[in-house]
């Protein structure tokens, strides 16, 4: 009687400690992210020219940067963005890297996806740019652990959301 009794015991036990790795299987997951930014340049409400990024998105705090190009007449335009894109708003500032290198534009202020949002530039020109985001996520890690663990950097990583919990009650 007994054993039985221990045996029962470390049963339940164990079952207490493998549950929880089951159950949160289906946890929704902070992932690495890569997507594509593009931003169409109005003056006087006209389109005039169209910017396409490819970023990494941090889901972390929505920073993100890439590298892009637009074409304009007789230029491939080559450029560089760095931004923030986080909970349908986006916020960004853009480089040519080639036909006027070193010009620089962006938002005003993070405006709404789909939406005219007021913008800037070098030369104070008056424009708008509306911008849309089409973001997936790149990694499909099972938790932090497994982040942390594949990572070159251990520090860094370990201090990043990556494989943690969208939603956690801690």
């Amino acid at each position: 009687m007994r054993k039985f009794i221990l045996t029962g015991m470390a049963v339940a036990m164990l079952s207490a400690v493998a549950l929880p790795s089951v159950a949160s299987a289906d946890v929704q997951r902070y992932q690495e992210q890569t997507g594509t930014i593009t931003a169409n340049v109005h003056v006087d409400g006209h389109p005039t020219l169209v910017h396409k990024f490819a970023v990494k998105i941090n889901p972390c705090d929505g920073s993100f940067s890439g590298t892009g190009e637009s074409h304009q007449g007789p230029f491939d335009i080559d450029e560089t963005i760095t931004g923030t894109l986080k909970g349908g708003k986006v916020d960004f500032d853009a480089q040519y890297l080639n036909a006027v290198p070193g010009y620089k534009w962006g938002t005003q202020d993070a405006g709404t996806l789909g939406t005219e949002i007021p913008a800037w530039d070098d030369w104070n020109s008056v424009f708008t740019v509306n911008v849309t985001a089409n973001v997936t996520d790149s990694t499909h890690y099972k938790n932090h652990g497994e982040f942390v663990k594949q990572s070159a950097d251990k520090n860094d990583a370990a201090h990043s959301c990556i494989g943690m919990p969208v939603n956690s009650s801690k």
